[in-house]
């Protein structure tokens, strides 16, 4: 696989000065979407824009939740990511870390639990 360098943009906004922005592939978590390697890439779990469910009857190592209950949950974060390529039948579940952590704090603040 191989790894591009992010690129860097400047541009302006209408109050401040320049801006520098990096723009690059987002870095996934976990094994490749087969026939999309090039479109990511790879990140460790704690550096990830986006990861993968774990195996069946595995738990996630990031939220300790079960493949069933971090469904559920990225579902209600509005985190869920479906991914097929075109002609297939199969595809690939992406979660969105941010968005999954940011509603997790939130329910974690109104005291909402969550099923394991």
């Amino acid at each position: 696989m191989q790894n591009t360098p992010p690129q860097k943009t400047t541009s302006s906004t209408a109050k401040g000065g320049p801006v520098d922005l990096s723009t690059s592939r987002p870095s996934l978590a976990g094994n490749p979407i087969k026939g999309a390697e090039s479109r990511f890439t790879p990140s460790h779990l704690t550096e990830c824009e986006f990861f993968r469910l774990p195996a069946p009857c595995g738990r996630c190592q990031l939220t300790n939740l079960s493949r069933t209950a971090l469904a559920e949950a990225a579902e209600a974060a509005g985190a869920l990511i479906r991914v097929r390529l075109p002609g297939k039948v199969r595809g690939s579940v992406l979660i969105d870390k941010a968005r999954l952590l940011e509603h997790l704090r939130s329910l974690a603040v109104t005291g909402t639990e969550v099923s394991q």
